[in-house]
């Protein structure tokens, strides 16, 4: 795995280090990088022409994400980070209105995020990012595949694909922000074989 060092200007004292997958030049790698106002310069400064990165909150420029979404970039988003560091919200609404994808995260570390709760991450997406419930299960899905560059295995119930399926307990999907940080799972189905089922112990 390639590792690219990226030096961003007006920087936050914090360092990250994701993995993606760089459709230029075809390899994984890790890209480490510190916060910046904008982003996108990350892709811009390392010269990475697509790139899947994390958004981590609040720091993309709106051209920024016009630009993100120019070059299919998916951008991550934590709202349980934002949460917990009582920031503003990334602006999910505008990045989806312009074409950008969203996946969504839930950034799990005992820093600045300390929950592994999608649940409460679907709520906090719909509330405070203002982003549909649609929209938030497939931020949760199909959009957080392509983020790790496997769309072509897994993220949506499709010939050729993973039997990656989950079934809820409640008649629909929209329970999920509804009942706030709880889960709803009935039953997982994980390469087509049944792995949990409520109430049944394995």
């Amino acid at each position: 795995m390639g590792i690219i060092r990226v030096k961003v200007k007006n920087l936050f004292k914090r360092f990250y280090s994701i993995a993606g997958y760089c459709k230029h030049c075809g390899c994984t790698m890790d890209v480490i990088f510190e916060v910046s106002n904008d982003l996108w310069q990350l892709v811009q400064e390392g010269d990475i022409k697509e790139l899947c990165i994390g958004c981590f909150h609040r720091k993309a420029s709106e051209k920024g994400i016009r630009d993100m979404a120019k070059k299919g970039v998916v951008a991550t988003l934590l709202p349980a980070t934002a949460f917990s560091l009582r920031e503003p919200y990334a602006k999910g609404r505008y990045m989806i209105d312009n074409n950008c994808a969203v996946a969504l995260a839930t950034d799990l570390n005992p820093g600045s995020c300390f929950t592994e709760s999608i649940p409460l991450i679907f709520a906090l997406a719909v509330l405070y990012m203002d982003i549909t419930t649609e929209e938030a299960v497939t931020a949760l899905t199909i959009n957080g595949a392509a983020a790790l560059n496997r769309a072509d295995t897994i993220g949506s119930i499709d010939v050729g694909k993973k039997g990656d399926v989950i079934v809820l307990e409640f008649p629909s999907y929209k329970y999920i922000p509804y009942h706030i940080g709880m889960s709803t799972v009935e039953k997982v189905v994980k390469d087509g074989n049944l792995v949990f089922e409520k109430g049944v112990k394995n």
